[in-house]
């Protein structure tokens, strides 16, 4: 079973994504951890140093780059989902450094890297029931999951919950900033030429405005037990 959950940033996907996987039983897949995990490996050394050119690389990066980085290891469990590289978890930095969100944006809207992780969020969903949430899940990497929702909400909800986030708080940003960023995001998001940012076929979809985490969650489980 595959249920996709896309949506623009800030809408609440991983949240109710996991809250999902966990009362039915089934794996979480967070897509954009693994988009971080790259843009962490290309542009920052082990200690959460950045380093290289952003412009020069990005338009320059190639698959035999992308190859002989260490291989992200994704894994859900009742803890969590955690990325790991050669057996260390690294979950922990890919929150705790301001811009990493927007610089895996900019890594994934890159053809080469969406192609990189393809099989490897695919390869998951070979092994487990799964839960899904990204950008592309229900439209290109899940285009025939059986169940597939569009979360969105307004982007002064959206910039409003990401303000409350601990690691949000943490980094000391402020309103106009988060919300500047969450826009930028929806408009690279949408613009992107490869797997832009698309309500999938068929999907049902839900404006979290109003509505309440576990309001959502019930939504989401209603129309799955139905079908």
């Amino acid at each position: 079973m595959i249920i996709t959950i896309d949506g623009p940033a800030g809408s609440g996907k991983s949240t109710i994504a996991q809250r999902v996987a966990q009362q039915l039983w089934i794996y979480y897949l967070n897509t954009g951890m693994l988009y971080r995990a790259v843009a962490y490996l290309l542009f920052y050394d082990p200690c959460g140093v950045f380093h290289g050119n952003i412009e020069a690389d990005i338009s320059q990066l190639t698959r035999e780059q992308l190859d002989a980085l260490p291989k992200v290891e994704y894994s859900y469990s009742a803890a969590g989902a955690a990325v790991a590289v050669r057996g260390q978890d690294f979950t922990q930095q890919l929150f705790a450094i301001a811009g990493i969100d927007q610089l895996a944006s900019r890594v994934s809207a890159l053809p080469v890297v969406r192609a990189y992780l393809l099989d490897a969020q695919r390869d998951l969903a070979k092994k487990h029931d799964v839960i899904a949430d990204g950008r592309d899940c229900g439209t290109v990497v899940f285009p025939h999951a059986q169940y597939k929702f569009y979360l969105t909400a307004s982007v002064d909800v959206r910039a409003q919950r990401r303000m409350q986030d601990a690691k949000t708080l943490a980094l000391g940003l402020t309103f106009d900033q988060v919300r500047a960023d969450v826009a930028a995001r929806d408009e690279r998001d949408e613009k992107r030429e490869i797997a832009p940012l698309r309500i999938p076929t068929g999907a049902v979809v839900i404006d979290a405005s109003d509505m309440t985490i576990d309001q959502v969650v019930e939504r989401v489980i209603e129309v799955v037990e139905r079908k």
